[in-house]
């Protein structure tokens, strides 16, 4: 069995990357003998020592278990590009021949994409990878822009399938007008957009409701506010997980995603869709991608609250456009369940003499 040795975050951790190998590891080593090689700050290390831990452990790992193939995840960040940069040329220094390197980009900042336009000789040491890895179509191309000759692959995020054990589709009624918010409580990822879309909303609607999910930096301030207006029908839950975060998706009627961060393939909105639930997204980098325009909701070109309000009011009043978009999407997430995304990424990793131009 092909040895795969891979560079990430511990998998204990919170982001999403640790997340997406947490949900993997399992079907990735059915088909590959996985070590993982954690990488970035822990509690009792921190700044250039973690760093030198980690090139330290990875020098050995090299040496030690002589991989068949190498995967690094950065994100298009300052930090993480500099880091993974230097990691990469000690493997390309001490692999074997044979094996193959692999850069799967996961986050994405459009502000260092900027940095990166003005100075491609900063992305000097990923030129030599013998694959690249994305999440969407925006970031192959911008690569391939870039100067990317090697074979570029699009993945995805994945909906760790345990979740759904609490989910009957066959029960899924829309009894209700419960509109879900869910995402790390930041401003851009338009947690703000949503109240005041539920504000606009809650005068035509008697039981309507808006439930945020999440925890961020941005907490304390949606509690002072949702305080200040006297809103008896927002719910702020924190982060929730297991059975809760399953019933937050099945309790609810629409999923609600006004994000303006730089979205690489958000794992909420798959999820939601798997729960069968419309989606209303703003068009960000990587939606259109999941998200089609009538069939999984409706997707908005701006960030005006009343353009998503309007949207949600042409769901909340046609039943059958509402169950019309969530047998699409439940049938369509299938193809994100964990199992089914760990069997794509090993047939990318062990995939031989392909073309230059995927």
């Amino acid at each position: 069995m092909n040895k795969i040795l891979i560079l990430a975050p511990d998998l204990k951790a919170l982001g999403g990357v640790a997340r997406h190998y947490a949900g993997l590891k399992d079907f990735l080593s059915e088909q590959l003998y996985v070590k993982f090689l954690t990488t970035g700050t822990r509690r009792n290390i921190s700044g250039k020592y973690f760093f030198l831990s980690d090139y330290v452990k990875l020098i050995f790992a090299i040496i030690i278990s002589n991989p068949r193939y190498f995967l690094i995840n950065p994100s298009l960040q300052n930090k993480a590009i500099r880091r993974d940069s230097i990691f990469l040329k000690a493997i390309y220094r001490l692999k074997r021949k044979k094996s193959k390197v692999i850069v799967f980009f996961h986050g994405w900042d459009l502000n260092y994409e900027k940095k990166i336009e003005a100075n491609l000789t900063l992305l000097t040491s990923y030129y030599k990878a013998d694959k690249v890895i994305v999440l969407n179509s925006y970031f192959r191309d911008k690569l391939r822009g870039w100067g990317f000759q090697n074979p570029i692959h699009i993945s995805s995020t994945k909906i760790e399938e345990n979740l759904l054990d609490y989910f009957d589709y066959n029960k899924r009624v829309f009894d209700s007008k419960k509109i879900l918010f869910l995402s790390r409580l930041e401003k851009n990822k338009g947690v703000y957009i949503a109240v005041e879309t539920f504000n606009i909303l809650r005068t035509k609607f008697n039981d309507l409701e808006l439930h945020i999910v999440g925890n961020g930096s941005e907490y304390t301030n949606l509690q002072r506010l949702i305080k200040q207006q006297k809103q008896q029908n927002i719910y702020l839950h924190g982060g929730l997980k297991g059975k809760e975060l399953a019933d937050a998706y099945i309790n609810s009627d629409v999923y609600l995603f006004p994000s303006f961060h730089g979205e690489g393939m958000p794992t909420t909105v798959l999820e939601a869709m798997a729960f069968g639930l419309p989606i209303i997204s703003y068009n960000n980098i990587g939606i259109s991608d999941i998200l089609e325009d009538n069939k999984t909701g409706f997707i908005i070109n701006t960030l005006f609250p009343e353009d998503y309000a309007n949207k949600i009011l042409e769901l909340f009043s046609n039943p059958n456009l509402r169950k019309k978009c969530s047998n699409f999407n439940f049938i369509k997430a299938k193809r994100f369940y964990a199992s089914n995304v760990a069997k794509d990424l090993v047939n990318i990793i062990v995939k031989e003499n392909e073309s230059d131009y995927c």
